[in-house]
């Protein structure tokens, strides 16, 4: 099994493949697009999972690996903190790290929301944030307004 661990960011991803052994087999930074993903895991002839952090980038590569048979763990950024501790934080120290915790079973899992339920999830964490802010607005108004005993 080669065990992929993933650490993608808005423009880039940087991929580490190990062995069951822990082997490094390749490391690699690439631009983030489909076809780069797909050209890294066809080098691959055995069977490959894959794991990547619940950042904001994480669909894209999760609906790919779903077209495309790769089996997919998404790893809680928060708990994985508390795991892997590390004074030396690059993509390449994190990705290897990822594939490390895959291949021993140690990823603590975030919830993978269904393809068909993102955007109602989306729209609705996307409402709250503007709640929020509109209810911090609203506050600011009145405290101003009360530094000069203007009834609101």
């Amino acid at each position: 099994m080669i065990h992929v661990g993933i650490d993608v960011h808005s423009r880039n991803m940087t991929l580490v493949g190990i062995n069951d052994n822990g082997k490094l087999l390749t490391e690699e930074k690439l631009t983030n697009t489909p076809a780069n993903l797909g050209r890294f895991f066809e080098r691959f002839t055995g069977p490959v999972q894959a794991v990547v952090e619940c950042t904001s980038y994480w669909y894209w590569v999760a609906d790919w690996c779903n077209a495309h048979q790769v089996p997919l763990t998404l790893a809680h950024a928060k708990m994985l903190k508390a795991i892997s501790y590390a004074k030396v934080k690059t993509d390449s120290v994190d990705a290897r790290t990822l594939a490390d915790l895959l291949r021993v079973g140690l990823i603590p899992e975030a919830h993978q929301c269904r393809p068909d339920r993102r955007d109602l999830r989306e729209l609705t964490r996307g409402r709250l944030r503007m709640i929020g802010r509109r209810c911090g607005l609203q506050s600011s108004l009145r405290q101003l307004a009360a530094k000069y005993n203007v009834i609101v």
